[in-house]
């Protein structure tokens, strides 16, 4: 269908735009998040986008239905992905299937990091050290990982990734109430939720 390869084209060249966006440290909090999330939308949150969207288009939807689906997969990408950042600092790498805090080791701007960035006098603590010049290979990596948990900034990057579910769910309002609309809602659920 040419809708549908006109659908993976988008996505693919957005995917490779976004490749080179890095959220860059600095001291405008909003800009940071801003930054971060328009990576995400161009990253893992287009593949679920472009899902959601094709489907509604194999469906036979009409447009409604399937800008409500493009937006419901947009939105759960970004929930998803905030999710796993949060799973970066607080999960188990045996549950996870890969080492705990291997975003803040590569410096990447991440939704609890962000959060804890924008606290006062968090430019003196292990976190900070991993952003900028001379950041450490791993050194203190216990150290920052601790300070993020019991920060709270788990807890506000826990609210964006609800605060994007929820978006996810509100665009599903035009639906009829069915198990498949169910399916859905729990899914924006799930994917905040998960431990894995």
């Amino acid at each position: 269908m040419p809708r549908i390869m006109t659908l993976f084209a988008e996505t693919i060249m957005q995917i490779s735009r976004s490749e080179f966006d890095e959220p860059t440290y600095g001291p405008d909090g909003e800009l940071m998040m801003g930054d971060y999330v328009a990576k995400i939308e161009g990253k893992t949150a287009s593949l679920f986008r472009l899902c959601c969207e094709a489907a509604a288009v194999l469906a036979d939807g009409d447009e409604e239905r399937q800008r409500a689906m493009r937006a419901y997969g947009l939105n759960l990408g970004v929930a998803f992905q905030i999710a796993d950042d949060i799973l970066d600092v607080t999960g188990d790498a045996d549950v996870i299937g890969k080492p705990v805090g291997g975003d803040l080791q590569r410096g990447l701007l991440t939704s609890p990091t962000i959060h804890f960035l924008q606290t006062a006098g968090s430019d003196k603590t292990a976190v900070a050290r991993f952003y900028g010049d001379g950041a450490p290979a791993g050194e203190g990596l216990h150290e920052a990982l601790n300070e993020l948990d019991q920060s709270g900034a788990v807890a506000s990057a826990r609210a964006d990734a609800e605060r994007f579910g929820q978006k996810a769910r509100d665009s599903l309002a035009g639906f009829a109430d069915d198990p498949y609309l169910r399916a859905l809602e729990g899914l924006t659920h799930y994917v905040i939720s998960r431990a894995s």
